[in-house]
C-alpha cells in the first residue's frame, strides 16, 4: 500500500503503553524487527500508508468497533486483517463483540501468518 517497498527489516507496530508476551513472541519469530511505537488509532493508518509492515494484536481483548474501521482502511489500501487462522475478520457473527486476536499487514509478499506457528494466542 501507498507504493512503499518491502523493508529488509520489518517495521512493526509497538504499543506505547503495555507489552504483551504473545506479541513479543510473534515479533521475535519474525527475526530482526524495527519497533515503531504508535497510538492504537494510528496503527492501521500507518499500515495503509506504508509506514508499518505488520501490526499484531494477540492474546488480548478489544471490541469489534475498535478494529472494523481500521480493517476497512487497510484493506482499501491493499492490505489484510485476519484472525490467527488466517481468516478475514467478520463482525457481528458471535454472541460477544470482543476480538481476541488479529494480524494486520500491508504487503502479502512476506509470510506474516507463518510466524504465528507455535505461539500461544489464547487470552
Amino acid at each position: 500500500p501507498g507504493g512503499a517497498a518491502i523493508q529488509a527489516v520489518p517495521r512493526v507496530a509497538a504499543s506505547r503503553s503495555h507489552g504483551n508476551p504473545a506479541v513479543e513472541a510473534y515479533y521475535a519469530a519474525l527475526g530482526d524487527v524495527e519497533r515503531r511505537p504508535q497510538g492504537s488509532a494510528l496503527k492501521f493508518a500507518r499500515l495503509a500508508e506504508g509506514g508499518l509492515d505488520v501490526y499484531a494484536r494477540l492474546a488480548s481483548r478489544c471490541s469489534e468497533w475498535d478494529v472494523a474501521a481500521g480493517q476497512c482502511i487497510v484493506e482499501q489500501a491493499g492490505g489484510q486483517v485476519v484472525d490467527e487462522r488466517g481468516q478475514r475478520l467478520r463482525y457481528n457473527q458471535r454472541d460477544s463483540l470482543i476480538v481476541h486476536n488479529f494480524l494486520a499487514w500491508g504487503d502479502a509478499d512476506r509470510p506474516w501468518l507463518e510466524a504465528l506457528d507455535g505461539i500461544a494466542v489464547d487470552d
